[in-house]
């Protein structure tokens, strides 16, 4: 991993692919999904942000918040995330709100 320190001021900065590696083996560790994890699942079965978050139970700004590494989601919607990932037709069958009827 690098580490950049400013030879005048002393001031230290990791480098945006460094964050994306401590990320990623935090994700490893942990059991939680990447952003790039999310960013996949979510293009295989919808491409569309705003209707993807809406048919998972999210809104659009907090799924952007997930799938940017930008906030942490709860262990319950890494479950969810991760059965949908796994039975694809589950997302359908939500999306779809087949459960309504």
């Amino acid at each position: 991993m690098e580490y950049l320190r400013c030879e005048r001021c002393g001031h230290g900065v990791i480098p945006w692919a460094s964050v994306e590696r401590i990320d990623r083996a935090v994700a490893d560790h942990t059991g939680i999904l990447s952003p790039e994890k999310l960013r996949s699942i979510r293009l295989k079965l919808n491409p569309n942000e705003a209707s993807w978050a809406e048919s998972i139970g999210v809104g659009e700004e907090t799924w952007r918040q997930w799938e940017n590494g930008q906030a942490s989601m709860s262990r319950y919607m890494v479950y969810f995330i991760r059965a949908i990932d796994r039975f694809p037709e589950m997302y359908r069958w939500v999306a779809e709100r087949t459960w309504q009827k």
